[in-house]
């Protein structure tokens, strides 16, 4: 079990939860929005679970790879792509793969 960290976006145009989820066996980094849609609170040290990020307020949890919502359907967060390469960590909009 881990916590996510929100970070702003280098360029100040918003920001996002990044944590370390595990996913099929594996640990890989993981980025989502970083507010819980189901009443705006912040998911800045949120409990990480296998590869589900947990809202602190009400227990909501959210897949950090796909960013459905486990608890209820019609929420979700949006997912975005993230690397790290040494002690940077690179999180884009966009599919680093294009």
């Amino acid at each position: 079990m881990g916590r996510a960290k929100v970070v702003l976006f280098g360029n100040d145009t918003g920001e996002c939860a990044v944590m370390y989820v595990h996913h099929n066996g594996e640990q890989r980094l993981a980025a989502c929005g970083s507010v819980c849609p189901h009443q705006n609170a912040s998911l800045d040290g949120a409990v990480v679970i296998g590869s589900e990020i947990v809202c602190a307020r009400h227990g909501f949890r959210f897949d950090a790879i796909s960013g459905d919502c486990c608890t209820l359907g019609g929420y979700g967060v949006p997912i975005f792509s993230v690397y790290a390469d040494g002690d940077l960590v690179y999180v884009s909009f966009m599919d680093f793969d294009e």
